[in-house]
C-alpha cells in the first residue's frame, strides 16, 4: 500500500504544473498575477501544497497564489461549490476535480479548458 504522502505527490505536482501553464499563457506584464487555487485537501496536505506554493512565489516575485480549501465537509460540498463559483463567474483559476462523471459536467458545459495540449507541450508525463 502506498503511503498518503506518495499518493499526494502526483496530484500536487500536476497542480503546480497547471499553475505554471496558466502563468505561461497569462499576460507578460510586471503586475502581480494572482492565482486562486481551490482544493479539498486540508490539514497536512494543504500544509505541503502551501510550502510548494510559497517556494514557487519566492522564485517568481510577480506571482501571488491563494490556496483555498472547500469549507465544511470538503468533498461533500465541493462539487456544488464549484458549480456555483463557475456559474457566478467567480471560479478559481485552478481547481482539483475528480475524473469521470463529476468532471464530465464541466467538460460538457465547456467551462473548463482541456489540459492535454499543455501536457504534451511541457512533457508532463516525463516530469510526474
Amino acid at each position: 500500500m502506498k503511503s498518503g504522502l506518495k499518493l499526494f505527490i502526483k496530484p500536487a505536482c500536476l497542480m503546480i504544473l497547471m499553475a505554471v501553464s496558466v502563468l505561461l499563457v497569462s499576460t507578460a506584464s510586471f503586475a502581480i498575477t494572482e492565482l486562486r487555487i481551490l482544493t479539498v485537501w486540508g490539514g497536512e496536505r494543504k500544509t505541503h501544497l502551501d510550502r510548494v506554493f510559497e517556494e514557487y512565489q519566492g522564485t517568481h516575485p510577480g506571482i501571488k497564489i491563494s490556496h483555498e480549501i472547500c469549507a465544511g465537509t470538503g468533498a461533500g460540498t465541493y462539487q456544488e461549490v464549484l458549480e456555483v463559483a463557475i456559474g457566478s463567474g467567480t471560479a478559481p483559476d485552478i481547481f482539483f476535480e475528480w475524473g469521470g462523471e463529476l468532471a464530465g459536467f464541466f467538460i460538457d458545459a465547456r467551462t473548463v479548458e482541456p489540459m492535454e495540449r499543455y501536457w504534451e507541450k511541457y512533457n508532463w508525463d516525463e516530469m510526474i
